[in-house]
């Protein structure tokens, strides 16, 4: 039986491999797909909030923390089926552990698609800015008005032609992060027409949500960013009456020999980012490394 299992490779349990790591401590990580969690929905985005790491983009901190662990400590492609004291039943086997740590955040993410017919068959509509170069040259539709919208419409701004299409006339996101950049702006419309030739979109008409007006906007690419659907998995432990993740009392404890952060958890005051994560994860392993 190991010292510690962490459940979730994301950020939050990455780090928490990290420290366990640099302590010489005995643990394993199990990680549902691969390591990173939604760092690979924004790997371009540039993380400023946590102080550790500076003004980072995303994959670069997934690259640092990754740098810090013994990768024969991670399990990949192992899905949890449950958790019991000391227990962790998997589709890989059990495994065992004085201390279970779970940091899975919102759990697995299937990302909201425009809901038009062709979408599932177009080879160029993406979910994710991967490979921002790749898109170079290229006429870029954005749909989206949250931050993750707006930095991709500022990366791609400069080496694309970008039209950054939302439903209000007010972004969610900080508007100031696309100020100064070349994007074409489409207030208030929304998706409703795909114009598919063979499996490539060649262009989207697009509906003025107030005078129902249709613009016919012809792309390269497609880039939808309308967040995405969690579905939070507590393993059979004890959650919150709302669903919204585990139930923990003030040291982040589920029960005995079990804890949880990040945004498994929703702990009144945390914003759900990379940096109040670490500082729960922080508090787990005060009180599990002085044990």
């Amino acid at each position: 039986m190991r010292e510690f299992i962490i459940v979730g490779g994301g950020p939050i349990g990455l780090y928490m491999a990290g420290v366990l790591e640099s302590h010489g401590r005995d643990y394993l990580l199990l990680e549902a797909n691969r390591s990173g969690g939604q760092i690979h929905l924004y790997p371009e985005k540039l993380v400023t909030d946590v102080p550790a790491f500076g003004s980072l983009k995303a994959k670069e901190i997934l690259r640092k923390l990754l740098k810090d662990i013994d990768s024969a400590r991670i399990i990949e492609g192992c899905t949890v089926n449950s958790i019991r004291k000391n227990t962790v039943e998997t589709s890989l086997g059990t495994y065992g552990a004085k201390t279970i740590i779970i940091t899975t955040g919102r759990g697995h993410y299937e990302p909201r698609k425009l809901g038009l017919e062709g979408e599932e068959k177009a080879s160029n509509i993406l979910y994710a800015l991967l490979r921002p170069e790749e898109l170079r040259g290229k006429k870029v539709l954005i749909f989206g008005g949250g931050d993750s919208a707006l930095d991709w419409a500022k990366e791609l701004s400069d080496i694309s032609e970008v039209h950054l299409i939302h439903r209000r006339r007010e972004f969610r996101g900080n508007p100031k992060t696309i100020e100064g950049a070349r994007v074409n702006l489409h207030l208030p419309y929304i998706p409703y027409e795909l114009e598919v030739k063979g499996s490539l979109v060649k262009a989207v008409i697009i509906e003025n949500v107030e005078t129902k007006e249709h613009l016919s906007l012809p792309c390269d690419v497609v880039l939808v960013n309308f967040g995405a659907v969690p579905k939070i998995e507590t393993f059979g432990l004890p959650s919150r009456e709302d669903h919204l993740g585990f139930s923990v009392d003030d040291h982040f404890k589920v029960e005995e020999g079990i804890y949880a952060c990040g945004d498994c958890v929703q702990v009144e005051g945390y914003a759900k980012r990379m940096a109040p994560g670490f500082k729960e994860a922080d508090a787990i392993l005060q009180e599990v490394l002085s044990a």
